[in-house]
């Protein structure tokens, strides 16, 4: 019920238990959390200041009691309670810890910082002050703000706690933050030594590895995995779909970015992904849609400015090139190769980016015989999209025709495995039939 946010089933039930049990304080506990998700925090803080002498931990009903105060701006209250709390269980690392997030609440980081350094020296061969200390240095709201102690801190804790996950899992959004991807990589890479079945890890390299532009391959084996261990998770469909849209296979990028949204609808970048699909796909409506709809969701940072981008493209594309790729396509249609190479010629170095085009002019040399410069351009069409199936068939035409029977078997064996229209996938069967006969 509390997972289906049913708060007054779930209340019904503990009131009946109890009923049965008055004298639990784990039951009126629990309660009380109820009380306080129904936003009924009077209630819930009545309860919670029973439990502080009832409860086996007092320092979790404090907890409970300090964010409560704390969210209320009553922070002194939560500080005297605390420092109550505190000389009646001197032993309670927690206890101080809670003052701790008090003080980072209120902005009050001397403080929190005073404490944490006494915690230190009292608790030397504790990860938590340390912890809590990185935590200040990296979320502190002011201009002291320091990612590099962060670390530093980070480090501390993993050397009293090597398999301290959530240390791993912190450096690495340092990391990322400040732009070093390969030192992020590092941390996620660490942390599955310890935990590979760890799936927030699999699915932040997974995709890591993508923005990277690398190993696509090993992303993508990352993600599923993370799938099989969190298979509703709308993160990890957002991370497939941009693997497979990085690799070029639209139709499967499209299934999982569609799942994502649907699982979390207000998810900004989810909605980003997929209008990077639909612009892929031509389709400029839909895509303007999905750009709008991530804005107005808060779509920030490279994506915002990517997207604003591509929008004003589709509001106003330049006829000129949309002229040459209509004449470039009917030439290549009537055969006029002369034509169409003189055409893709024009558009490669107007368009260097667009992997059609690389593939069209690639495409055109085959047919011309000049397999040197078919293989340049289209390599560079399968760099730029290698999940696209017929990038990959073409390329493997030009290495059939230059005798690399090996290469060939190579990408017609991808092109057929990547969904390659039937008529091609005739084809190219029947020229892995003709290679293996040729070597033999």
């Amino acid at each position: 019920y509390i997972d289906l946010k049913e708060y007054e089933n779930a209340e019904s039930d503990y009131q009946y238990f109890i009923q049965k049990d008055p004298d639990s304080a784990l039951l009126r506990y629990r309660l009380a959390e109820i009380y306080r998700a129904q936003g009924k925090v009077e209630k819930a803080l009545s309860i919670f200041k029973e439990a502080l002498n009832s409860h086996a931990d007092p320092a979790k009903p404090l907890k409970q009691i300090a964010e409560i105060y704390a969210e209320k701006g009553e922070f002194k209250e939560a500080i005297r309670l605390c420092d109550e709390q505190e000389k009646k269980h001197p032993d309670n690392l927690q206890i101080p810890l809670i003052k701790v997030a008090v003080f980072m609440q209120e902005r009050n980081y001397g403080m929190a910082e005073k404490v944490l350094a006494a915690l230190i020296s009292e608790h030397p061969k504790s990860f938590e002050p340390f912890m809590a200390l990185a935590d200040l240095h990296m979320n502190r709201q002011d201009a002291r703000q320091d990612y590099g102690a962060a670390l530093k801190m980070y480090q501390k804790a993993l050397e009293i706690d090597p398999g301290n996950i959530e240390a791993r899992m912190k450096m690495a959004f340092i990391y990322k933050s400040l732009q070093d991807d390969e030192k992020a990589a590092d941390s996620y890479r660490a942390l599955l030594k310890v935990n590979d079945s760890y799936a927030p890890a699999l699915n932040d390299l997974a995709y890591l590895y993508t923005e990277m532009g690398q190993d696509l391959d090993e992303a993508l084996e990352l993600a599923k995995k993370a799938q099989q261990l969190i298979p509703g998770s709308p993160e990890i469909a957002d991370t497939l779909g941009w693997i497979y849209l990085k690799k070029g296979s639209l139709l499967m990028a499209d299934k999982y970015l569609k799942e994502a949204i649907r699982e979390k609808p207000g998810e900004p970048l989810f909605h980003y992904h997929s209008g990077l699909v639909l612009y892929q796909e031509k389709n400029f409506k839909g895509a303007a849609a999905a750009f709008k709809e991530s804005m107005r969701l808060g779509l920030d940072k490279e994506e915002l400015t990517s997207a604003k981008n591509l929008l004003a493209k589709m509001k106003a594309p330049d006829p000129i090139q949309e002229d040459m790729i209509q004449d470039l396509e009917n030439a290549m249609e009537n055969k006029d190769y002369s034509l169409a190479l003189k055409l893709a010629k024009k558009a490669r170095q107007q368009m260097p980016e667009d992997s059609e085009i690389a593939d069209k002019l690639g495409y055109i040399y085959l047919k011309m015989d000049s397999l040197l410069l078919a293989k340049s351009n289209l390599d560079d069409a399968v760099k730029m999209m290698p999940g696209n199936p017929v990038f990959r068939y073409h390329l493997g035409l030009v290495l059939y025709q230059g005798n690399d029977f090996a290469g060939a078997r190579n990408e017609l064996q991808k092109a057929i495995k990547m969904g390659l229209d039937e008529k091609k996938a005739s084809e190219a069967r029947e020229l892995l039939r003709k290679s293996q006969k040729k070597e033999s």
